[in-house]
């Protein structure tokens, strides 16, 4: 299977991290905005990062990240450790289309906790 679409929602959203993460492939991604329906970003109980929980009317804003290679995906998962694991869902685009992406979320189901945000 491959990935065309990521969304990234927590610590991914940093320019600086992606650069940090890629090098110089990650001049070449397209980076636009985008929104996940029926989640929230909660604090994990194992340190200050997000974890998405369900929320029925709740929206979750982040990034869809493309044209990224396997390597650079495989760069972005070891950063992402054990913790999350990649799922598939739909986005909504700045445009209001609704599109297949793949994000990490967290192999367990998060306790309810503390909100978590970007800035």
């Amino acid at each position: 299977m491959r990935i065309r679409r990521l969304f990234v929602y927590g610590t991914l959203r940093d320019p600086e991290l992606r650069a940090r993460l890629l090098g110089k492939n990650a001049a070449r991604l397209r980076v636009t905005p985008a929104e996940l329906p029926g989640m929230r970003l909660l604090r994990s109980p194992r340190g200050d990062w997000p974890v998405l929980g369900r929320k029925r009317f709740g929206r979750v804003e982040g990034l869809l990240l493309e044209r990224f290679s396997a390597q650079d995906l495989r760069r972005l998962g070891r950063y992402e450790e054990n913790e999350y694991r990649l799922y598939r869902l739909r986005v909504i685009t700045q445009r209001e289309r609704r599109v297949w992406a793949f994000a990490y979320l967290p192999r367990r189901r998060p306790r309810a906790g503390s909100s978590w945000n970007f800035e």
